[in-house]
């Protein structure tokens, strides 16, 4: 729902069943994007490369690494 007048915003958000309506849609919402073939693939991408870094050595520059590849991996993830 978009609103326009901010009066009638705020009688509407007061108002349990439209707040409950909205919320469902809002969930519905989520739950139709997580489900995307794209949404699926970036968690697999984050997956990956959890489980790579998790293969390094703990040492100081490997930890440097890890740091880099996760925060690729999440620029990636957000791009897909």
């Amino acid at each position: 729902m978009y609103w326009n007048d901010e009066d009638l915003f705020e009688a509407a958000f007061n108002d349990e069943r439209i707040r409950e309506e909205a919320l469902r849609d809002i969930e519905r919402e989520r739950e139709r994007i997580s489900a995307m073939p794209v949404m699926l693939k970036a968690r697999q991408i984050g997956k990956l490369v959890s489980y790579i870094c998790e293969t390094l050595p703990p040492e100081d520059l490997a930890q440097h690494y890890r740091e880099i590849m996760q925060s690729d991996a999440g620029i990636i993830s957000g791009k897909v």
